[in-house]
């Protein structure tokens, strides 16, 4: 289960223990970590400000019952399987079938901001409350690809997607794909803008306008020719 809420907080810093696979968080104010090893991710939190109070009468409207696992307050629901962790600055989840919640705070391991090429991604995306990372490998022209959601009010959606390449020859080559994709595909991408940002690792960015009844992270999920891009 994933509930949005009101993005009426900005990301300041994001990080993530995950050093291989596809990895996924949400974020808000503050930063977020996942443990995830595979999608969907298995262990997640975010720390920011929220409303523990409302988002616990949803979950208990929803079928939810608190309970104590490991010496912390949970919630969980007899069809669900997961477990989530509530209060005014952290949100917590852990599939019920992967390790215990408390694996959502490990006490080591290493950050996906240590290494370049996420750095990279994160900021080509920017103020987003969820991120999904893909690592296509280590050997490929395009070393990694990040789609990330915007929201300036619930009805204004916005996705941001972002690869980062191995060379200019590369990023020029991908762009001007993802400008076919647009042409071709019209309506469907309409008033997407395409941009190069230059560099030893060039980043090329897609900023794609949604509407209301559009879902958030079509990109991966239903509408993936943008997305698709980078594999041919």
């Amino acid at each position: 289960m994933r509930r949005r809420g009101s993005p009426r907080s900005r990301s300041r810093r994001a990080c993530c223990s995950t050093p291989h696979g596809r990895a996924h968080w949400e974020r808000s104010s503050g930063r977020t970590r996942s443990t995830a090893r595979s999608t969907p991710p298995r262990q997640v939190t975010g720390e920011g400000s929220f409303d523990a109070t409302a988002i616990t009468r949803s979950l208990k409207a929803e079928g939810y019952e608190r309970s104590e696992k490991d010496g912390q307050e949970v919630w969980t629901h007899p069809e669900q399987k997961v477990t989530l962790q509530v209060s005014d600055d952290e949100i917590s989840y852990s599939i019920s079938d992967s390790a215990p919640i408390s694996a959502v705070t490990p006490k080591e391991g290493s950050s996906l901001a240590d290494r370049k090429e996420f750095r990279r991604a994160a900021e080509c995306l920017g103020d987003v409350y969820r991120a999904d990372f893909n690592t296509p490998g280590s050997t490929g022209q395009v070393r990694l690809s990040a789609l990330g959601q915007q929201a300036e009010t619930a009805a204004k959606n916005t996705e941001v997607l972002c690869f980062v390449v191995e060379d200019g020859a590369t990023a020029r080559k991908l762009e001007t794909g993802l400008r076919t994709v647009v042409r071709e595909e019209s309506p469907k991408f309409d008033g997407t803008k395409v941009t190069v940002e230059k560099g030893d690792q060039p980043v090329v960015r897609a900023v794609v306008p949604d509407t209301a009844t559009q879902r958030p992270g079509r990109l991966v999920i239903s509408d993936t020719e943008l997305w698709m891009t980078a594999a041919n």
